[in-house]
């Protein structure tokens, strides 16, 4: 183990390329406490996993070159380096949650096709990360897993059914959001302030959009709702300032209390929905000025709204 053995040495190293062989603990941990370490190149090597933290907070760290033939990054591998570009070998199938939270320094990054689900928290906290590809087979966006990055559009795949709780929270500059036939339910706070978005058209296939799913999208403007969307839940839209006329398919079942609190530009709402969707007893507009809002419905439906809790 030269690596071990010259570790007095290696204090020293800004650059190191390992050629050929394996890792022991004993060998990551050293490599961990190079504290002057720049450049890594360990692509000549047979290693197919990087260990848990293995290079955690190592925010010296700029550039690594992988084994070709790593197959998985274990949690908090690269957690808080500052690692400008990395290219993710084919091979990789695993990455575990906050592989690479917290990089302030990582621009862009491309997901190999072998990776079905991006794990929480796996991009967390990249400040300056501008874009993303993801592969065709990705399933899962995990929860938080690219919260406060700096994403300027993402293409959602049709292999995705559900996007995580938190998955683009704050990503303040995300202005185009493509989300493909295949998905089925956005879970809570997914695009929470994420204030540049100006439209979203939802695909047939989604029935959900969970609690506080795009609050905060002030300059939202245009929503082309999907029929076949059952639940808009709690403040799902609540302070999208830049709605003005919105229609509700006829599919809809809940309509939530607050689901459009604070969208104080709102002049129309047209409810296709037969039967009056569910509210909890709130009107779905709360703390909106309804004297200037006008309210659609089927005209067989009236009385049915007009005794409607949150509707009346």
């Amino acid at each position: 183990h030269v690596i071990l053995d010259e570790a007095t040495y290696l204090q020293e190293v800004n650059k190191l390329t390992v050629v050929s062989g394996n890792l022991n603990n004993d060998d990551w941990n050293t490599l961990k406490s190079m504290t002057n370490l720049v450049e890594l190149d360990i692509s000549g090597m047979a290693v197919t996993s990087i260990p848990s933290s293995a290079f955690s907070n190592k925010w010296g760290l700029e550039k690594i070159v992988l084994p070709k033939k790593l197959e998985a990054i274990g949690n908090s591998a690269f957690n808080g380096t500052g690692i400008k570009e990395i290219e993710l070998p084919e091979s990789l199938t695993t990455l575990d949650s906050h592989a690479f939270a917290n990089c302030t320094s990582l621009v862009g990054i491309k997901i190999p096709d072998k990776i079905t689900k991006i794990s929480s928290g796996s991009f967390k906290g990249c400040s300056n990360l501008q874009s993303v590809n993801f592969p065709s087979a990705l399933t899962s966006i995990g929860y938080e897993s690219f919260y406060e990055t700096d994403l300027r559009e993402i293409d959602i795949p049709a292999s995705v059914e559900i996007i995580n709780g938190d998955a683009f929270c704050r990503n303040t500059n995300l202005k185009k959001v493509t989300f493909n036939e295949g998905l089925v339910k956005i879970e809570y706070d997914s695009f929470l302030g994420c204030e540049s978005i100006e439209s979203i058209v939802c695909p047939s296939t989604l029935r959900t959009i969970d609690r506080s799913g795009f609050q905060g999208c002030k300059n939202l403007k245009q929503i082309s709702w999907n029929e076949g969307l059952v639940s808009i839940n709690s403040y799902a839209f609540s302070g999208c300032t830049g709605l003005t006329d919105i229609v509700l398919p006829s599919t809809l079942e809940d309509c939530k209390e607050y689901a459009f609190s604070g969208c104080g530009n709102i002049k129309t709402i047209e409810a296709r929905s037969v039967l009056p969707p569910t509210t909890d007893g709130s009107c779905p507009l709360s703390s909106v000025d309804l004297t200037g809002v006008t309210l659609y419905v089927p005209s067989w439906s009236v009385g049915e709204y007009q005794l409607a809790d949150g509707w009346n």
